[in-house]
């Protein structure tokens, strides 16, 4: 009863998750089970690739600060399918975070890495580049690019334009992103560091929704009419 995850109103339900299997060292090859019995194996390495950062930095207290997130994805636009190549959620310092963005970088070689650049997070793009001129071999060059949110409520709504993709199959992931899961299955009550920076592939897959603001509001109040009043899920 006090779990406030909800099976029958959860904006993100369980049954829309898809999940891959990797075949090789690198993580690079994945098996696909699209339809019962139908198994495609997907070469990422011919994908483009996009990798997304939300920076947000509150040390490693465990009950203080956000947390940060940095996520690689590839996207298959034959289907299309975008596939979560790697993932990291957590509280760290700001070092952390520039290594994990490195790490990424170097493994996955993405075609774009977008980094939200609101306020001090600003900042990424000067420490990012003092590493690289300093250690170039070490530190490769980030085909960084600012991702500026547009208002207070764009992370809301970005969050909320993945559902039509996971309703429809088109984003696969492996099991063991058990915090993005974690977040996924709580939403829109638990934490959302994860889907945050997931989101901002919406402005690069191509592939998504563009639903305004007065049909958010009135689907949330569907959701909402719909909800015990007695324990509000």
């Amino acid at each position: 009863a006090n779990n406030p995850k909800s099976a029958e109103n959860a904006y993100f339900r369980p049954e829309y998750l898809r999940y891959y299997e990797i075949r090789d060292e690198r993580g690079e090859v994945l098996s696909v089970v699209h339809n019962p019995g139908v198994l495609t194996i997907v070469n990422t390495s011919n994908l483009p690739r996009f990798s997304f950062c939300d920076p947000h930095a509150g040390g490693t207290n465990r009950f203080r600060g956000s947390r940060a997130a940095v996520i690689t994805t590839a996207v298959d636009v034959r289907y299309p399918r975008i596939y979560i190549l790697d993932t990291w959620i957590k509280r760290a310092p700001t070092n952390a975070i520039i290594d994990e963005i490195f790490r990424q970088n170097t493994r996955l070689n993405p075609e774009v890495f977008a980094i939200e650049a609101n306020g001090l997070q600003k900042m990424v793009k000067y420490w990012i580049d003092e590493r690289t001129d300093r250690q170039p071999i070490e530190y490769p060059e980030v085909p960084y690019r600012p991702f500026i949110p547009k208002g207070d409520k764009d992370g809301e709504r970005r969050i909320k334009g993945l559902q039509p993709l996971f309703k429809a199959g088109q984003i696969w992931m492996q099991r063991g992103f058990t915090e993005l899961i974690e977040e996924y299955s709580s939403y829109p009550r638990g934490l959302k560091d994860g889907l945050d920076a997931l989101s901002q592939g919406l402005n690069y897959w191509g592939t998504g929704l563009d639903v305004s603001d007065e049909e958010w509001a009135e689907a949330e109040d569907r959701m909402q009419r719909d909800r015990s009043v007695l324990t509000g899920y």
